[in-house]
């Protein structure tokens, strides 16, 4: 992981988020599912179109790669973060289910073992491209967000072709994944940008959820706390979906519900997309 401690930059950082915490136990749990996996599931489609289950999986693994042993992948020579990915996965599609359960069980575990000891370096930022530019602890956030959604919303069904039955993801998880797509909002939301006056609150619901002001001016958002203004509008959601809408897999308008200036609130949603 390359990283700068030059021109620091701040985010919304609600006390009380653990990322070490939310990965470890999400980790735990798609470690558990996945070895489980037979024959089958492994070569089945996985909700990430034209992943497999092991694609799926190698994917995982990679994330988890970049974090404790970059060395260890191959050059994507610049490649933006989708695109980087689809490299990472095309490496190790020829490697056997074993190999690719061996690795993720390897570099997952790495991970868990490293976070706590890097979750309060604030003075770190870490340049991630088109993921946006984001001091250590913020980013370290993306990676439960980036479990949960896999696990939850690709892995398994409907999504995936795995049948198991999840507990739901705790209050930690969720107050992490929301962190991150909170975060990345103003970085990683850079088309279709709609202009209102005043702001529209985003409301997440339920465990681990929070309330933010998002103002858009047309070419980028802003985000904070809310403040005493009276918003333009509200769009509230459970935290639980968030990941769902948030990353294109599901409709928001499934999953949320607008008041005040409905236009303003839909505009914005429809513009969102998290990676």
């Amino acid at each position: 992981m390359y990283v700068s401690t030059e021109n620091p930059i701040t985010a919304p950082l609600p006390a009380g988020v653990d990322p070490a915490a939310a990965f470890a136990a999400e980790q735990a749990l798609a470690l558990e599912v996945i070895t489980s996996l037979t024959p089958e599931e492994w070569s089945a489609p996985s909700g990430c179109p034209g992943w497999s289950t092991h694609d799926l999986v190698a994917h995982m693994a990679a994330i988890c790669r970049i974090v404790t042993d970059p060395a260890s992948l191959p050059d994507t020579g610049g490649a933006l973060t989708e695109a980087a990915q689809e490299i990472y996965v095309a490496d190790r599609r020829s490697w056997s289910d074993a190999a690719v359960l061996d690795e993720y069980a390897t570099a997952s575990g790495a991970v868990v073992a490293v976070l706590p000891a890097l979750v309060d370096q604030t003075e770190v930022v870490v340049p991630g491209g088109d993921l946006g530019t984001y001091p250590l602890p913020v980013v370290l956030r993306s990676l439960p967000f980036d479990h949960t959604t896999h696990l939850r919303a690709d892995l398994v069904r409907p999504r995936g072709s795995v049948a198991r039955d999840l507990p739901p993801a705790n209050e930690v998880v969720l107050a992490a994944t929301v962190a991150w797509i909170v975060a990345a909002l103003p970085q990683q939301v850079t088309a279709g940008i709609p202009r209102y006056d005043g702001a529209v609150h985003l409301t997440f619901a339920g465990p681990g959820g929070r309330t933010v002001a998002v103002r858009a001016d047309g070419t980028a958002l802003t985000v904070t706390e809310p403040g005493d203004d009276r918003p333009v509008a509200t769009a509230t959601g459970r935290s639980e979906d968030v990941a769902w809408w948030a990353t294109g897999r599901a409709d928001w308008r499934d999953h949320v519900t607008l008041s005040g200036d409905e236009a303003a609130a839909a505009a914005l949603l429809d513009a969102v997309r998290i990676f």
